[in-house]
Order: C-alpha cells, then structure tokens, then sequence
C-alpha cells in the first residue's frame, strides 16, 4: 500500500510538473513522449491498486475508497484509455464480487477464457474498420488498432492450429505494409489474446485461456474472505483489459508487472483455507 501511493505521489508530481525528475539533465520531451514515458507506469497502477484497496478498505470503507478514486483522478489528468478502462472495470468487478461472491467469481472466469478464445472471431465480425471510424467517430489511436487488429485476425485463420511461430508478430509478411496511411502490424497485435492466436495458434490459445481461468479460480477458491476475493478479482480484471488492449504480451517489463501484480494479490490470500463467502464484514482480517 505505501508502494502504491508513492507512486501515486510521484506520478503526480511528474505530471504538475511537466517531467520534472525525469528532464533533469536534458531537454523537456514534447507531449506525446512525455505521455508514452509514463503508459506503463500508470497502467500498472492501474493493475496493482487494488490489492492496496482491499488492505485500505479493512482500516476503513473511506481509506480504499479515497485511494482508489485518488488514482483514478491522476489517470484523467494522463488521457490513457486502457489505464482508465482497467481502473474503471477493476472498480465494477471489485464491487460485483465483494456483493456476489460466488456468482462473480465463476462469470470472471468464464470471460476470462472467452475473451481470449474469442478475440479473432470478435474483430473479424465487426464492420470494416473504415466503416467504424467514421461512423463512431473514434480517435485516430483506435482506428490503426483496429487495423491492426483485422489484418492479425486474418492472418490467424491461415494458420489457425499452430500459428506461425514465438515472436512471428515483427516479421510478419506484410506486417509493414501501409493500410491507409498506418503499418498494418508494428511489432506486436497490441492484445495479447491475438498475439497468443497469430503465433502460437489455438494451442497457445487454449493454453492462455486455461492459464487466466485458473488464476481467476484460485483467487475464487482460495481467498480468505469476499474482501480478499475483490481485491484479487479486480486485480485480474484490470490486468486482462490491459492486455487484450495494449503492449507486447512477452515484454519483460509487462511479464515482471503480473509477476508483481500476483505476489500482491497472494499476500492478501489464505492459501489453507477455501473462501467463506459468509465473512461479509471487510474489517475481518480472518485472525
């Protein structure tokens, strides 16, 4: 929790003042750089607040209310949808689950599995992408992930059982090819769930399907109380929103955050006893 708001502090302080640590020695970034020096560390804020929260709320409903919605006000100040999304369904799965533990927690696994096996067959029954832009309205940001998205999920259904090998997604044939105006795959889908698809085929797909569906279990199973369960719950919410929406699924940085964000979530669990979903009061720390 002390981790969680240093960082907040930090952050904020970078932000009022336009990069203050991180320019001393050399030149102020422009905006965007200064915006992309920070997307990691804010959306895994995002990710790992809510371990925090749930340790805040057994001191008090105010204290893990208050930080929540402390980070959630310094991630409108940094305009980043994903980080804001995460917060945001970490919030709505946190709540679901702390008031239905039981029902919440077997829904969070089953759209766990479903997100990632149904990732390319989603995209490609949208509208085009050209079509979507410009009936919606969506920033420009959105619509080259949309290309980007469309052109990996027709690669995908080529190679649909195999996949075209770890790490294919920068060298991709056509990956660097212009789809109006924007490369059709920089380095990686930027969702994971396509990226474990484009690669490694439905094995992999299956395996990351089975991988998320028995972290949500375990933290259905195995969470001391439904205060305990919320936090992990919603912890693993966040995270999955962020990978099915941004960065490389096997960046070290990115796979060192999960790591970080479950030994968290593990600190807030009692791995002896199976979840009571009858310990209802948040102040019971199950001593």
């Amino acid at each position: 929790m002390a981790g969680v708001l240093l960082a907040i502090g930090v952050l904020a302080i970078e932000n009022a003042s336009g990069g203050l640590l991180i320019t001393i020695g050399r030149s102020p970034p422009d905006p965007n750089a200064f915006l992309n020096l920070f997307s990691r560390g804010i959306n895994i804020c995002a990710i790992i607040v809510w371990p925090a929260v749930g340790l805040a709320v057994r001191r008090g409903i105010p204290y893990g209310l208050g930080l929540a919605l402390a980070l959630f006000a310094l991630l409108l100040t940094f305009h980043s949808g994903a980080a804001l999304g995460a917060m945001v369904l970490g919030g709505i799965v946190f709540g679901l689950v702390f008031l239905a533990p039981v029902q919440t927690g077997k829904a969070l696994s089953v759209a766990a599995v479903f997100a990632i096996l149904a990732a390319p067959f989603a995209v490609l029954s949208l509208p085009a992408p050209r079509t979507v832009f410009e009936t919606t309205g969506i920033p420009n940001s959105s619509y080259h992930r949309l290309l980007i998205w469309t052109f990996t999920s027709e690669h995908i259904l080529s190679r649909p059982v195999s996949g075209w090998g770890f790490n294919t997604s920068r060298v991709m044939p056509g990956g660097k090819d212009k789809l109006d105006g924007e490369t059709a795959l920089p380095l990686h889908p930027h969702n994971g769930a396509l990226q474990l698809w484009l690669e490694l085929g439905a094995i992999g797909a299956f395996l990351g399907a089975a991988l998320a569906a028995a972290a949500s279990e375990a933290v259905r199973r195995y969470s001391k109380d439904r205060l305990s369960q919320a936090a992990g719950s919603a912890c693993l919410a966040a995270a999955l929103f962020v990978f099915l929406l941004s960065y490389g699924a096997w960046q070290s940085w990115w796979m060192a955050a999960l790591f970080i964000a479950a030994a968290c979530v593990a600190a807030t669990r009692d791995t002896g006893t199976r979840n009571d979903p009858s310990r209802a009061d948040p102040r019971d720390n199950g001593d």
